[in-house]
């Protein structure tokens, strides 16, 4: 093989047949395929959020920011993570959101999760959400299609809580791991 600059790479020999005639018509583009997949790390859950004034859709983006290496070579033994939710139309849309995920393998499905959250909106609305994750199946080997049920409530008042069921990708891929 040679590449632009001129250098020549040469590797053990391989014969494969293909049933037809091949042609390459560009190069691969590295930092397209590196946008690609941080595109793909990047999308956000979608979330149905109902609370006393009505019901709304969400956005939320986590990300697991410190794992905890397991016996199970899959999935960490639990990790935090930093979490941002904006409630579309909702009277308080903004959420972040900090908590601690226990990751349980499950035969038949992937895991389940128990989890706790602190979430504050910045500005006085501040509390704790309790969750349950079901992790679904594996894509690519690197995601985990799952579903959440999140229950977000103040200490400190009554009557703003509200409820969340979101469907997202699960990635530890960023994470830090002791």
């Amino acid at each position: 093989v040679k590449d632009s600059a001129g250098n020549e790479f040469k590797s053990q020999k391989y014969d494969f047949y293909l049933p037809q005639e091949v042609k390459v018509k560009s190069e691969s583009n590295f930092l397209l395929f590196c946008l690609f997949g941080g595109t793909v790390f990047a999308l956000p859950s979608p979330a149905y959020v109902s609370e006393p004034g009505g019901t709304y859709f969400s956005l939320t983006k986590e990300i697991p920011v410190i794992s905890f290496r397991s016996q199970n070579f899959n999935y960490p033994f639990g990790y935090f993570s930093l979490e941002y939710s904006h409630i579309f139309r909702a009277h308080v849309k903004n959420f972040l959101r900090a908590g601690y995920k226990q990751i349980i393998p499950v035969p038949g499905i992937e895991y389940v999760s128990p989890g706790i959250n602190w979430f504050s909106n910045l500005k006085g609305f501040n509390g704790i959400s309790p969750e349950v994750t079901v992790g679904w199946f594996r894509l690519f080997n690197t995601f985990t299609v799952y579903t959440r049920y999140r229950y977000n409530f103040q200490l400190d008042k009554t009557g703003n809580e509200f409820h969340e069921i979101s469907i997202g990708l699960y990635s530890s891929f960023f994470s830090v791991y002791f």
